[in-house]
Parts: C-alpha cells; sequence; structure tokens
C-alpha cells in the first residue's frame, strides 16, 4: 500500500517541486515532450489522430 507521503512527494517531483531530488528538477524521464522516435513517426504520417507517449514514469 502507498503511503499519503509517497504520493505527495511523487507528484511534487513531476511539478518540479521535490527537495529531495532539487528544486526545480523533473525526474530524467519527464522531458515534456515525445520521444524523438514518436515525433519521426508523426512527422513521416504514420499516425492519424491522437497519440499517447505513455513513458515509463
Amino acid at each position: 500500500m502507498t503511503s499519503s507521503f509517497g504520493n505527495t512527494l511523487f507528484e511534487a517531483a513531476y511539478r518540479g517541486e521535490a527537495p529531495e531530488i532539487g528544486e526545480g528538477n523533473r525526474p530524467p524521464w519527464s522531458i515534456g515532450e515525445p520521444q524523438p522516435e514518436i515525433t519521426a513517426l508523426i512527422e513521416a504520417g504514420k499516425f492519424r489522430g491522437e497519440v499517447l507517449d505513455a513513458g515509463c514514469g
């Protein structure tokens, strides 16, 4: 079972507000844009409609 503190820390990390990983820093997998491979496929017209790039977080 996940603690309330654990959830709060996790959410703060994604916002860049967790002192434990450095204020203003985000997890390395949170790059704020699609992975380069996904971007290349979009630009090549391989997708139609919306795409969810779920990542690993």
